[in-house]
């Protein structure tokens, strides 16, 4: 008897639960929207691609004297699938809170390298996603330039393409990736010059300006000889006697005279 009074307890407490639920949820669809609030991650250096107005903008015929409007109207989806398919954003979450305020919240992407091509200039993100230059903040990455003939492309991922023209393009990725993830590479070097698509220089803010690293294969191996030449009290001596080293030749670090 016990136990059967505590199932029928149970039940209905779990059936005015989802009544409670439903009636709250009815509850705030039926309420008035009191306003806006966007807010916008700008990542560890305060990178800020895109600004409220920008956002305001994006979405402007779903927000249009939103405040005052019921919940219910709001296309709480598809403000959320505009601002996702934005190319400066990587994630967005969209939702109407307790006291009916519509909440935007976004995650701005993060470039690794900026692209100079003989077309145009952009950005490729950490997850090797082409990424448009933005009006409002210039990022402080590792500037290639040279041989690039590849343009900017909406959605277009350098890791998931097959194509020729995604090679060069993965492999200066690859190159970025390397630098960035490096303590002691990623303060010293600044660039990378693109002779064709197997044979890249890189220039450096100290010690020999030019390395030549030729081709990505062996990267791992190319940037232990570099870090092991820089690490070199003798080479740190003499290598204002330097114009170039060149690490791709294996087993060998060969340095250029002025």
């Amino acid at each position: 008897m016990k136990q059967k009074l505590s199932y029928i307890s149970f039940v209905l407490i779990a059936i005015a639960a989802i009544v409670g639920l439903s009636f709250s949820g009815n509850e705030q669809r039926a309420m008035l929207c009191s306003g806006i609030d966007i807010h916008i991650q700008q990542g560890d250096d305060n990178h800020q691609f895109i600004t409220v107005d920008d956002v305001k903008h994006s979405i402007a015929k779903y927000i249009d004297s939103i405040q005052y409007k019921y919940v219910r109207s709001i296309a709480v989806f598809d403000i959320e699938q505009k601002l996702t398919n934005h190319p400066l954003i990587r994630s967005c979450n969209v939702f109407v809170d307790v006291h009916g305020q519509l909440k935007i919240d976004i995650e701005q992407r993060t470039p690794i390298i900026r692209i100079e091509s003989m077309y145009d200039s952009f950005y490729i993100d950490e997850y090797g996603r082409l990424m448009p230059l933005s009006e409002n903040y210039t990022a402080r990455t590792i500037v290639a330039n040279g041989a690039i003939t590849n343009g900017y492309r909406d959605k277009y991922n350098v890791l998931l393409q097959k194509d020729n023209q995604a090679l060069l393009l993965k492999k200066l990725y690859v190159l970025a990736q390397k630098i960035q993830n490096d303590s002691l590479l990623h303060p010293l070097i600044e660039q990378i010059y693109v002779k064709n698509e197997s044979d890249f220089l890189l220039i450096s803010k100290v010690g020999p300006p030019i390395i030549e690293i030729a081709d990505i294969d062996n990267l791992e191996y190319k940037c232990k000889n570099l870090k092991a030449f820089y690490h070199s009290k003798k080479a740190r001596e003499h290598w204002g006697q330097y114009h170039k080293i060149s690490l791709k030749f294996k087993n060998q670090i060969i340095c250029t005279k002025h």
